[in-house]
């Protein structure tokens, strides 16, 4: 059975296709926590994750519901009466259903949130809508924009047949500051409060488990809300919302009549497929690649205990100055399927791009800091190639991209250099 993620294995363990992510950092489809792959896209994919994590098998759920943008004031007084019962939606048994449209959704949304937040580009799903995945939703989500920069928070209810100890549900025993407690009705609270990713994206999820099916997600992260182009980086230095804020929002009781009016869930055929994202080359295969596209006298040094993630590798030269931090990242984008959680296609992180004579578009330049950490330096470059292959090459005047181990005033690899790998024809091959 498929799952619906797209903002949480997104940093976390994200590409693997194979397992559903949970909920680590903000995206839809893959999601990769506490490692930087696929820094905005990735982190993208966290966003959906945190809406489903339950079952698993595909990285992405078909959803073919309308979703709703702009959202027009909505006179939700009932609504928000009954967002403050006694009891928590752990505790309560599912009242009367409560059909809501997407702009319903959202407006229910902003009265559990703080005042005075600046709520913009609001994206919401009602419950009236048929999923083709077996999982019926709904979901309201904002990007907040302040003095702090931009975040995104999120509600996602989801009615789904899955079993409370699946692989998608528990705590994975590789993530940090995961922690799942069973209710007295026996339902389950699970805390997914992740460090940062190596790119600084961070996502926090509390996600209420009933035994009815019902699962309630609220999620909040340091990237724009859902479906909203992806800064290159981080712009805040934490999720919009507190761990405890995001409890409140998950255990009131008014998302148990939200998920009671979702239609039952349903079976799904197992020759189902998921929209396709993108496929990353496999880390060895980079490694081999990039190696004599280094500049003469540079040799790669890899990184002791440094994960391989499809689609991304590191390590470091040194050319007698200090060691300098590489991290390539190559992905294959040509069978990309954009969906709410997934942002928009990588050609628009290109509109402004320089077109080389071969068709290859061409981004790159030099950040310092960069990240917004102070003392980082890094050059580097990206290439998208006809055939939508995407790779982008790093250099860092350290080992680490946050600056606790600056090595040496400048990078090893210059803006031209790192073009010079970026732009090779070697990457031109699909990369599956």
């Amino acid at each position: 059975m498929p799952f619906e993620d797209d903002f949480s294995n997104a940093l976390r363990e994200a590409a693997d296709a194979s397992e559903a992510p949970p909920v680590q950092l903000m995206a839809t489809g893959a999601a990769q926590r506490g490692r930087r792959t696929k820094r905005r896209r990735t982190v993208l994919a966290a966003t959906a994750s945190v809406a489903v994590l339950a079952v698993a098998g595909t990285l992405a759920v078909k959803l073919g519901a309308p979703v709703t943008r702009p959202a027009p004031a909505t006179n939700l007084s009932a609504a928000a009466d009954s967002a403050s019962p006694s009891r928590s939606a752990a505790q309560a048994d599912v009242a009367a259903p409560k059909s809501m449209t997407g702009d319903q959704m959202l407006a229910l949304f902003k009265t559990k949130l703080p005042s005075g937040l600046q709520l913009t580009r609001p994206l919401g799903q009602g419950t009236g809508s048929d999923s083709q995945s077996g999982i019926q939703e709904a979901m309201a989500g904002y990007t907040v924009v302040d003095s702090k920069g931009s975040g995104g928070v999120e509600i996602t209810v989801t009615h789904q047949k899955a079993d409370l100890n699946s692989a998608g549900m528990v705590c994975s025993p590789g993530w940090t500051n995961c922690t799942r407690t069973a209710q007295p009705d026996g339902s389950y609270l699970r805390l997914d409060l992740p460090p940062k990713a190596a790119g600084g994206e961070q996502l926090w999820a509390v996600q209420l488990q009933r035994p009815d099916g019902i699962v309630v997600t609220a999620s909040s992260s340091d990237l724009p809300g859902p479906g909203q182009p992806m800064s290159p980086t981080p712009t805040r230095d934490a999720p919009v919302l507190t761990a405890d804020q995001l409890k409140a929002i998950a255990l009131d009781p008014v998302w148990l009549q939200v998920g009671a009016a979702l239609a039952a869930a349903q079976d799904v055929p197992e020759n189902q497929s998921a929209h396709p994202q993108w496929a990353g080359l496999p880390t060895d295969d980079i490694l081999r690649i990039a190696a004599p596209l280094l500049p003469a006298g540079l040799t790669e040094k890899q990184i002791t205990g440094a994960a391989k993630d499809d689609g991304f590798a590191t390590f470091t030269v040194d050319d007698g100055s200090g060691a300098s931090m590489v991290r390539l990242t190559v992905e294959d984008w040509s069978d990309f399927k954009q969906t709410r959680y997934s942002g928009p296609p990588i050609d628009t992180e290109f509109t402004d791009a320089t077109v080389l004579p071969n068709g290859d578009k061409l981004n790159s330049g030099a950040d310092n800091p960069a990240f917004n950490y102070k003392g980082v330096t890094r050059n580097w470059a990206q290439v998208l190639t006809p055939n939508h292959v995407m790779v982008l090459v790093e250099a860092f005047n350290g080992i680490d991209y946050k600056g606790d181990m600056i090595t040496r005033s400048l990078p090893a690899l210059t803006v031209d250099q790192v073009k010079a790998i970026a732009i090779s024809p070697t990457w031109h091959g699909p990369t599956k």
